[in-house]
């Protein structure tokens, strides 16, 4: 019910019609699948199977992706519930109450595909059996997931590393080393499988995208503005400057794929700024606006778990869980977090990317609050439970009174959809109130004066 009435009122808004922003290429992605141009740029560029995806679903992509967040939700209940059935349905009731997954269901992006695979590998890969065919295809499904969201590459070496470690049910070498060949030869066969095919109709063997100087151009600024115009080499930034890059190589006579060029110093430079802002109580969008969108659409609104609450529950989770069962319980929620953290300082902090880290966090945090009320001396129990209801509550007052900082840059963003989507007047009425919000020489009119030149504006 909580998808449906979503999906119903989310027409109210432009963007499940129009192609903005990653939008524009996944959508071409699809078109140039379904005219067999198998080579096209676009997709070595970015991810392909949501491409894919797109072009298999046509028009309905939009109720496939709110059930496919049902999938989703239903199989995180299954993997929390494997701690206790109160820690499945605690994780079901956190997934829910948390508005992102749901913002992006109604989005042309690629995270509500991404994120499903991811939950499909981590279901599979939790097991607390050694089954090498289970673990195959939990290895698989971090392929897919990959080659849905090309950033989930960098936990695929911190998977391997966790099958590696000892358990109760491994204690030696050899069957540990077993497990993380099954994930790895369920990773290699489908981004090999990719390559292969890249390499049969573009000539370059690409098991996942193309190297772009994206890492590169963000490393070397060596802070953090809060913008996205520092990882563009042009003006403005653009979805497509990535697609131009992938032309040229595969235009080029040099066969390398380049390498992903850091610098370090820069890297560990803006480090700090990322992640604050990565592990801060605010969600960044800055393609599509949450915030803003949170404001039209009051379904989007009531849910009361933010990404502090997350971390709140998810740090208790793991310092219960940790006491009780030991370190490496709480190593096997590592990978993705890890894999956040590289791919935020490398590129930026925004809460897309950082999406990924709230399947452990939720895990963790259902867990813990089972661990919780299993704390045996009553007067500890209840200041932990009371400390947590009172941190809890004031994260979610915190949530819902959180203002919008750039109430004339979402009605400009706004207006860019309805100008996409052809509707001319209500285009123009919204910039009209973008222009009363702002002042003469500010980011929303230098941005307008930007459009218009590229006539994604009306004039």
């Amino acid at each position: 019910m909580q998808r449906l009435a979503y999906g119903l009122e989310a027409g109210a808004l432009p963007f499940s019609e129009a192609r903005l922003f990653d939008s524009a290429v996944y959508a071409h992605q699809a078109s140039a699948i379904l005219a067999g141009r198998f080579d096209d740029p676009s997709l070595v560029a970015f991810g392909p199977l949501y491409g894919w995806f797109l072009a298999a679903v046509g028009d309905a992509w939009l109720p496939a992706q709110l059930a496919l967040g049902v999938g989703t939700a239903f199989l995180i209940e299954r993997t929390a519930a494997r701690h206790s059935p109160a820690a499945g349905l605690i994780a079901l009731a956190l997934w829910i109450g948390y508005a992102l997954p749901l913002f992006y269901e109604t989005k042309m992006m690629s995270e509500t595909l991404g994120l499903f695979f991811l939950v499909v590998a981590v279901y599979l890969l939790l097991d607390p059996g050694v089954r090498p065919l289970r673990l195959l295809g939990g290895g698989a499904a971090l392929g897919l997931a990959v080659l849905t969201r090309a950033n989930l590459l960098f936990a695929l070496p911190f998977f391997l590393l966790v099958a590696l470690r000892p358990s109760e049910r491994a204690a030696t070498f050899r069957p540990r080393g077993r497990s993380a060949a099954a994930v790895g030869l369920g990773i290699a066969l489908v981004l090999g499988a990719n390559g292969a095919w890249n390499a049969a109709w573009s000539g370059r063997f690409v098991p996942v995208i193309l190297v772009s100087r994206t890492a590169s151009v963000a490393s070397s600024h060596g802070g953090w503005t809060g913008s996205l115009e520092t990882l563009s080499t042009a003006g403005a930034p653009s979805a497509w400057d990535v697609v131009r890059q992938a032309e040229q190589t595969l235009a080029s006579d040099d066969q390398s794929d380049g390498a992903l060029r850091i610098d370090v110093l820069g890297w560990v430079r803006s480090a700090p700024a990322k992640l604050a802002r990565t592990f801060s109580d605010v969600e960044t969008t800055f393609q599509y606006g949450f915030y803003g969108e949170r404001t039209e659409i009051r379904s989007l609104a009531w849910q009361p778990i933010s990404f502090g609450t997350l971390l709140v529950l998810a740090a208790l989770g793991a310092a219960l869980i940790g006491r009780r069962r030991g370190l490496g319980a709480v190593l096997e929620h590592t990978p993705l977090l890890l894999c956040v953290v590289l791919v935020t300082t490398l590129f930026h902090p925004s809460s897309r990317y950082r999406l990924p880290m709230i399947v452990p966090l939720v895990a963790l945090g259902s867990a813990g609050i089972v661990e919780l009320f299993r704390v045996e001396r009553a007067s500890l129990r209840r200041g932990f439970v009371a400390a947590a209801i009172f941190v809890c509550g004031a994260l979610a007052i915190r949530h819902w009174t959180h203002a919008l900082a750039h109430p004339a840059m979402w009605q400009l963003q706004v207006a860019e959809g309805e100008y996409a989507r052809g509707d001319l007047a209500a285009s123009a009425a919204r910039v009209a109130r973008a222009m009363e919000l702002s002042e003469e020489g500010d980011e929303t009119r230098r941005r307008i004066d930007v459009l218009r030149a590229h006539r994604a504006l009306p004039q």
